[in-house]
């Protein structure tokens, strides 16, 4: 909501507004992270006197939750000896709404036998029989050099568990009886990305009818869920400036000029605005400014 009132001499005065520089180009400054896939969900038209299926989550909702939780978790560090990325599978098809509380089962069980466990876990189907399945990263204090599968499977107890080897993830290097992830980044990217297994298809299963605007997954389901400790929260190095707006205005300006052929000019400047009413239109103007890969000097020109 922005506020009716009238435009003031207050937000007429060219006010001093804050610019931060992040010296790591890693920093990505674009709110929706580009994952693996650039799949988008599809709109469907519904067939005459067919019902949407509101009882299910939405493909917009899913593609939001990978995304929002790929950006909570892209610039944390991982110590990749301590990190073990599992499968988890069911012998039964399984209540997906069981599934989250036979998780946290499996969580303590394994927190009782080797000591403080975090982990990030996703929930996806087999597009064959809509039977589930968990793809996890456990992260350990202390982690066993013993652990196997037959070991798991009694924690788990609801079906088969494998641990990812070089031959069946890209992400796991095995080496006797030692598993390593060496790309903790590059598996939560292959968890957070658009699974079309996971979306509904223009048939019928089980005597129930399908609208491919939806998921399998329950409405208000939580497909991506992490620990609260999972991972270290990385400060990227940063410098801060001061600038007029003018000067702001006209360093936005530049910025999307240089990097306008780029077609990611998004990720190298963000603002943050506020909008005014006037007595004639609706004026905005630029509260905060944060950009990335800018040459100090040419950053020092448009400082007063």
């Amino acid at each position: 909501m922005y506020k009716n009132n009238f435009f003031t001499k207050e937000e007429n005065v060219d006010r001093e507004i804050k610019v931060i520089h992040y010296e790591d180009n890693t920093v990505t400054l674009k709110r929706n992270i580009k994952t693996f896939s650039n799949k988008r969900y599809k709109s469907a038209t519904l067939s005459p006197g067919r019902k949407p299926t509101y009882n299910y989550l939405s493909c917009k909702n899913y593609c939001r939750q990978y995304k929002s939780c790929y950006d909570r978790l892209q610039h944390r560090q991982f110590n990749n000896e301590k990190c073990l990325f599992i499968t988890l599978t069911t012998k039964d098809i399984l209540d997906i709404k069981l599934l989250p509380d036979k998780f946290l089962l499996f969580v303590k069980n394994m927190k009782n036998n080797y000591g403080p466990i975090e982990y990030f876990r996703s929930i996806e189907f087999n597009e064959k029989d809509l039977r589930c399945h968990v793809h996890v990263i456990l992260q350990f204090q202390n982690k066993p050099h013993n652990l196997s599968e037959q070991t798991l499977n009694k924690h788990w107890k609801l079906g088969n568990c494998f641990i990812s080897n070089k031959n069946s993830n890209p992400f796991s290097t095995f080496d006797s009886e030692y598993y390593e992830v060496y790309d903790v980044i590059g598996a939560i990217q292959y968890m957070c990305k658009y699974k079309s297994a996971n979306i509904q298809k223009w048939t019928s299963y089980s005597g129930k009818e399908y609208d491919t605007r939806y998921t399998y997954f329950p409405k208000g389901f939580r497909i991506f869920t992490c620990s609260r400790n999972f991972g270290i929260q990385k400060q990227p190095k940063s410098k801060t400036y001061f600038m007029s707006r003018t000067q702001a205005n006209n360093f936005i300006k530049y910025c999307e000029d240089k990097y306008s052929k780029t077609k990611v000019s998004k990720n190298y400047v963000r603002k943050h605005c506020h909008r005014h009413k006037t007595e004639k239109d609706l004026k905005t103007f630029t509260d905060k400014v944060m950009i990335r890969d800018i040459n100090k000097d040419t950053l020092k020109n448009f400082i007063a």
